[in-house]
């Protein structure tokens, strides 16, 4: 610890008051070892020793880098040594029950988040993560997971597995001799998978010279770069079934009307160069958008933009995940007619993210899939390699078989 010399100080003889008229003063006159003056910073930079600065993480943790240089991957937390994406074991797994969790911090109180004492929702889960660790959400079957759009958050960049748990996924998971591949598979045609519920819808005012008027948001996660998000056992449901309402309050383009009232139309904004993994999983739609107000709509794509029509391939312009860069993996995906994309390009009617890559592994149903990836089409398909580059500026229509 620092070593402090107190500031001597006089006093008059009743103690009231000093006796040169000052305020009496506690002031350091020797700080010890360990601060030193950043003047670029105007600070004290704190370290234990050369290239071992200390910084608060993300959980209010004191954490020794035992280098500054940017690929090091040992840090030292409350006493321990951890080594690259190894997070600590009290944040690695981490249980879900929405009906009887309690969300508390496992850091701080003992046993919270394990599947004697789950938390409670999956916000709170997946924000409680260390950066670029790789861990675990575990979501019990059968329940409602939801996903509100009023509560949007960050997921931290790593790895990060959403599972589910209970006690279909144990006899299943035995009946399979501990094959979690084939127990997934045999959770999701049970109907009981775990459900993460995407709900809700806010307003994003608008303006520019001309127009003045509310848009359509809905996302709910984004997510830091190069993150792998990984899907198994578990069923993502869009839930379309909002109520908006449009209020216009200038519009000096009649005769172009309202371009789009439909912003950040999906629910995941992946990360650029991340990573989306699905497998035995599940995407499905519920409800449909109630869209009111005064809208002027002259063309189709306003129309099928504002919610109010679906698009030729008779889905909403909207999307579960939206990405530059992404890599999707696909292993066994069931759709259940899901009424939007399951991934969806910034514009819609634009070329971005032409460098996303969706890779099919033993779907069945791959033009449903394909139907559902906005702008998109196969490559190599002649030569038998289901791989779907997205987007493209020209899609031959011969690829298209829906």
């Amino acid at each position: 610890m620092w070593g402090y010399k107190m500031a001597e100080i006089h006093k008059k003889a009743d103690g009231k008051e000093t006796a040169n008229g000052d305020i009496p003063v506690v002031a350091p006159i020797n700080i010890g070892k360990g601060i030193k003056w950043n003047e670029s910073t105007r600070q004290y930079d704190v370290s234990i020793a050369e290239n071992q600065p200390i910084h608060v993480n993300d959980n209010g943790d004191l954490e020794v880098r035992v280098s500054n240089l940017e690929d090091n991957l040992l840090r030292v937390i409350d006493g321990k040594l951890y080594y690259g994406t190894k997070p600590r074991a009290e944040l690695a797994n981490l249980y879900v029950d929405a009906e009887n969790g309690v969300d508390q911090d496992p850091l701080k109180v003992k046993g919270a988040g394990t599947r004697a004492n789950p938390l409670r929702t999956f916000k709170y889960a997946a924000t409680l993560a260390e950066k670029g660790t790789s861990r675990n959400i575990w979501l019990k079957e059968n329940q409602d997971h939801d996903v509100f759009q009023s509560q949007y958050f960050a997921i931290k960049t790593g790895s990060l597995g959403i599972l589910p748990y209970g006690e279909t996924t144990d006899r299943l998971n035995e009946k399979e001799h501990g094959n979690f591949f084939l127990m997934a598979a045999a959770l999701i045609k049970s109907g009981e998978e775990p459900r993460l519920v995407f709900k809700g819808a806010n307003k994003l005012p608008y303006s520019d010279s001309v127009q003045e008027f509310d848009r359509l948001q809905v996302a709910s996660i984004y997510t830091e770069h190069n993150l792998v998000l990984t899907f198994q056992g578990v069923r993502l449901v869009n839930d379309l079934g909002f109520n908006f309402n449009v209020s216009v309050r200038k519009q000096n383009n009649v005769a172009g009307g309202i371009r789009d009232v439909n912003t950040d139309p999906w629910r995941i904004n992946m990360g650029q160069n991340s990573r989306l993994n699905f497998i035995n999983a599940r995407c499905t739609t519920i409800g449909k958008p109630n869209i009111t107000g005064d809208v002027a709509e002259t063309n189709d794509l306003m129309r099928q933009g504002n919610l109010r029509e679906k698009d030729a391939r008779g889905l909403y312009l909207m999307s579960f995940f939206y990405g530059y860069g992404l890599d999707i993996s696909i292993r066994n995906l069931a759709l259940d007619a899901a009424e939007c994309y399951l991934y969806g390009t910034h514009g819609w009617t634009n070329v971005y993210g032409s460098d996303t890559t969706v890779n099919n592994q033993g779907t069945p149903n791959i033009t449903d899939v394909t139907k559902r990836i906005y702008n998109t089409r196969f490559d190599k398909l002649a030569e038998g390699v289901e791989q779907i580059v997205v987007p493209t500026t020209t899609i031959p229509t011969s690829y298209w078989k829906f």
